[in-house]
């Protein structure tokens, strides 16, 4: 006899409700799904060091959890939705699994110790469900500040000790960074007399110099009949600070390696009772000073325009080989139009300004749109030219915030 789906329903009923089917215990199980977070961090940290953070999600509940609907957000750092390292082959977090998540981040010189302490927040979340317990969604890693110090060392040296005329020497520079304070390769500068703008040979890929590290620059000059007798050549390093920290240690910023070129065209004909003439002086290079200014408002509100002049000058009484005059654009605030005659890169505005003589003033007017929040702009600019002492200069415009601006509401 064949019995219609209702008539089966309607009998499957009846027997539940008589006890004579029994359900399946994991048809009367109860919903856990719960997600916990944890994260940890470097114990200490500079400002502009490299800090990375590991951050470890595990599923605590007895629910598969789709890997796809886990959100992980790193709060400290305004970053949201982080891809994990090592997300599961069949897209499901399995109860008793993790996700670990790394993170890396730097920090401005306003953690600058002694004895700050620099939180990591990060928490994590469902993008589609609900949690049977949200107290674990929450994390915080704890690094203890460094004193900030900033100091760039050079080094110098030469391939070889003795010449003839028309050989070639290779001169080899290295820049260390001896502070505690990651640095810009933007804002090295290294420069030489007898040299070209000289790059670094192994720049680290991220742009940064950490503390500890070393760049190595390398340039060659042929030497000549002119130069008979000792050759000094002296190559210098500056920056243009890190956000409002200047070298500390200057003594180092210079460093000189010497030659000998003999022989060749070094030797006159003697025709006795000639003498010969005492050796020649060592190679020098003159020196001049460079200054730089910066005008700009102390005040300004948020949202508006904003004009920045920055001066640079030769105040020494030699001429600057090479010049270079630079203006970093400050944070909260946008580059409006880009000056004649200048290159942007890595936010640093750079016009050359070629030989300065004596006396000479160069201008760089830049136009500034700023946000819309409310705070300090910071301005750094610097000088920089071969036989030449570098400057640098910082000023700061205080930024009101707009009147009667509408703060959106935080939904959740």
């Amino acid at each position: 006899m064949k019995i219609s789906l209702r008539s089966r329903r309607s009998l499957a009923a009846a027997a539940i409700a008589a006890g004579a089917l029994a359900l399946a215990p994991s048809a009367m199980a109860t919903t856990n799904t719960n997600l916990s977070i944890g994260v940890t961090g470097p114990a200490t940290i500079a400002a502009g060091q490299d800090g990375v953070w590991t951050i470890t999600v595990t599923n605590t509940g007895t629910d598969w959890v789709m890997a796809s609907r886990i959100i992980v957000d790193n709060l400290s750092l305004g970053r949201s939705g982080l891809t994990p390292d090592n997300p599961p082959a069949d897209g499901w977090l399995a109860p008793g699994a993790s996700l670990t998540y790394t993170d890396h981040g730097r920090y401005g010189a306003e953690i600058c110790g002694p004895k700050k302490y620099v939180d990591m927040d990060v928490t994590v979340r469902l993008s589609k469900g609900t949690e049977t317990d949200l107290s674990d969604n929450a994390a915080t890693a704890t690094s203890r500040s460094l004193s900030c110090h900033l100091d760039l060392g050079i080094a110098k040296s030469a391939d070889r000790a003795n010449l003839l005329p028309g050989e070639t020497v290779t001169w080899t520079v290295v820049v260390t960074n001896n502070g505690s304070v990651g640095m810009r390769m933007a804002d090295v500068a290294v420069s030489d007399p007898m040299l070209a703008d000289m790059a670094a040979l192994d720049a680290p890929a991220n742009g940064w110099l950490e503390p500890g590290a070393a760049v190595t620059y390398r340039g060659t000059s042929v030497a000549t009949a002119e130069q008979c007798g000792t050759v000094t050549n002296t190559a210098s390093v500056t920056s243009g600070g890190f956000d409002g920290l200047m070298d500390e240690n200057t003594t180092n910023d210079q460093a000189s390696a010497s030659v000998s070129v003999a022989g060749g065209a070094c030797d006159p004909v003697v025709t006795p009772p000639q003498v010969l003439p005492a050796t020649r002086p060592a190679t020098t290079c003159p020196a001049t000073r460079l200054g730089v200014a910066i005008a700009a408002p102390k005040a300004a509100v948020a949202g508006q325009l904003m004009r920045v002049t920055v001066t640079g000058i030769n105040s020494g009484r030699n001429s600057a080989r090479g010049a270079r005059l630079q203006y970093r654009v400050p944070s909260g605030a946008a580059l409006r139009g880009r000056p004649a005659g200048t290159t942007l890169s890595g936010g640093m505005l750079t016009v050359n300004l070629g030989n300065m003589s004596s006396g000479t003033v160069r201008r760089m007017n830049v136009t500034l749109m700023l946000t819309r929040t409310a705070g300090s702009r910071l301005h750094r600019a610097s000088i920089k030219g071969g036989c030449a002492v570098a400057a640098s200069r910082a000023a700061a415009t205080r930024v009101a915030a707009v009147q009667n601006q509408q703060t959106p509401a935080v939904t959740g």
